[in-house]
């Protein structure tokens, strides 16, 4: 009698996942590296690899010899020694999950290894602020009769002040000085946000202490 063996393929695929910017600022593009390793002892048919990209990334490009798709990159076969390598091209949105798992997809009874078929990649983007600050006064400006609005000396005239946030982040720590001419005196304000600080020379100087202002908000002084 005669028995023929036919052995199951054992093959280690490793997977290894990389960004080329950690620290990104918001609303600027990244790449993604994605490599698969395939370690033997036996060539690896069918390999796949998934890689949903989180609410923190939009798809943009991505190069490769093999195809990527939905989410889902198609190696197919991948000989002893072999390296495949995928690189994706996102944009980093400014809120989101920016943790990115990419896996490949084995067979249990053929891998040797599972422990390095995963890895996660999770960048730490900056945040960034266009802020835009306007002061405006009642008393500036034409009347009624399309002439120049004037005051008169010792007249009390009121500014405001508004900072507005356009995004794409919130703002954080916000401040704004007020450096106030010698020609004016100061009297009050709309919060207690806004310390002035006299000098020996009498000359007034404020800051307000805005805080955070939400992407899309504005604070007034």
């Amino acid at each position: 009698d005669s028995v023929i063996a036919n052995p199951i393929p054992q093959y280690d695929l490793s997977i290894d996942k990389r960004s080329s910017n950690m620290t990104p600022p918001v609303e600027t593009e990244i790449d993604f590296v994605i490599e698969v390793t395939n370690s033997g002892p036996s060539n690896a048919e069918n390999v796949t690899v998934t890689d949903n990209l989180p609410s923190g990334y939009e798809y943009r490009s991505h190069t490769s010899g093999e195809d990527y798709k939905d989410g889902v990159w198609t190696i197919g076969n991948m000989s002893v020694g072999t390296t495949s390598t995928l690189t994706m091209r996102v944009f980093v949105r400014a809120t989101g999950n920016y943790a990115n798992t990419a896996r490949v997809n084995i067979s249990v009874d053929n891998e040797t290894d599972p422990t390095d078929n995963e890895d996660t990649e999770t960048v730490n983007p900056q945040p960034k602020s266009d802020l835009r600050i306007t002061k405006t006064t009642p008393s500036s400006g034409l009347d009624q009769n399309n002439k120049p609005i004037t005051v008169k000396l010792h007249d009390n005239v009121t500014y405001t002040i508004t900072v507005t946030n356009n995004g794409p982040s919130d703002a954080t720590n916000v401040r704004v000085r007020e450096n106030i001419p010698l020609g004016l005196t100061y009297l009050s304000s709309t919060t207690p946000d806004f310390v002035v600080t006299t000098s020996s020379e009498g000359k007034q100087d404020g800051v307000w202490t805005v805080g955070t202002i939400p992407n899309g908000e504005s604070r007034q002084l």
